[in-house]
């Protein structure tokens, strides 16, 4: 159990986004205001688009974590993206993603008790499919990591990646006082993902996992959206093989999180984002959260951008 609890709390590293990014150093934070926020300006398909143009966008994320309390500790981490996209045939979109991040770790578990920069590498394809009617939208990717660098060699605790597959639903729901008081609450998104390694690893920890969120958003005040939000995530962790065991021991770690978006509604400040979080209720299968992966409450700044590539008009 020691061993488990040591070894395992770089497992903290892969950080679930809207879907999954498994085995993504920094990654991005949980869904709200029915998008993650390295989602924001992303590409959908509509019925009124113009299908002939790529689209783009790109983004900055930097997160901070309440951990000082932890024996395993995270300093700031800055995750970049940018993502191009383009329809195939009337309901589907493809598109690739390019992303990096960095991240500080400190760990008082050893005797040195070490810290260390890391980064990370990545890249993602999927595909997005708009469904009938008003029944929402199915999306898939894969993502395929770079294992992380670690900055010191002599780091005591560290981690492997492997390919993730990822599946989902999304959809926006009108609620019945959405005419009457459209600036409350007057639609709920809902999203929901699996994901599932592709490759077993000895220096990877976390398998499957399932994420669920909901949210909303309010318009009370000016040039101001906030968006609260709910989510439900569950993950299966995988231990080291022990000296004593012929195969690994698995739990699965669950957690429920609240929090909050704000989003400048001006068209000048729209790329701003501003996200706080808190799990509110923990729970696992069996025994407790190892080191490094116990639920803490979060502040993250997201910068996004978009747009269009446009072809040459025929004169």
């Amino acid at each position: 159990m020691r061993l488990f609890k040591t070894l395992l709390f770089t497992l903290i590293l892969i950080h679930p986004i809207f879907g999954q990014v498994c085995c993504s150093i920094v990654g991005s934070i949980n869904n709200g205001g029915g998008t993650s926020s390295t989602n924001w300006g992303k590409h959908w398909p509509s019925k009124f688009d113009d299908r002939k143009s790529f689209n783009w966008v790109g983004g900055f994320n930097t997160t901070f974590t309440s951990d000082d309390h932890l024996r395993i500790r995270y300093g700031a981490s800055v995750s970049a993206h940018g993502q191009i996209s383009h329809y195939i045939g009337k309901r589907n979109i493809g598109y690739i993603q390019l992303e990096s991040s960095w991240l500080q770790i400190e760990e008082f578990l050893s005797f040195s008790n070490s810290s260390s920069d890391v980064f990370q590498l990545g890249f993602k394809t999927g595909m997005r499919h708009l469904l009938p009617g008003k029944l929402g939208y199915i999306f898939e990717e894969l993502s395929l990591p770079k294992s992380p660098t670690f900055t010191n060699t002599q780091f005591p605790f560290t981690t492997g990646a492997v390919p993730i597959f990822m599946v989902g639903y999304t959809n926006r729901i009108q609620m019945p006082w959405a005419i009457k008081s459209p600036s409350f609450l007057a639609d709920l998104s809902l999203s929901v993902s699996l994901s599932k390694n592709q490759k077993i690893q000895d220096n990877v920890f976390l398998d499957d996992a399932v994420n669920i969120h909901l949210s909303s958003s309010i318009y009370w005040i000016k040039s101001l959206a906030l968006s609260p939000f709910s989510a439900l995530q569950s993950q299966k962790l995988i231990a080291p093989l022990s000296p004593w065991d012929t195969e690994r021991q698995s739990r699965r770690l669950n957690v429920m999180i609240i929090g909050l978006d704000l989003t400048p509604t001006h068209h000048d400040w729209r790329w701003l984002h501003l996200r706080i979080d808190f799990p509110v209720y923990q729970w696992t299968s069996n025994g407790l959260f190892p080191d490094g992966s116990e639920p803490v409450p979060r502040i993250s700044l997201s910068i996004n951008n978009n747009g269009v590539f446009r072809g040459k008009k025929k004169i």
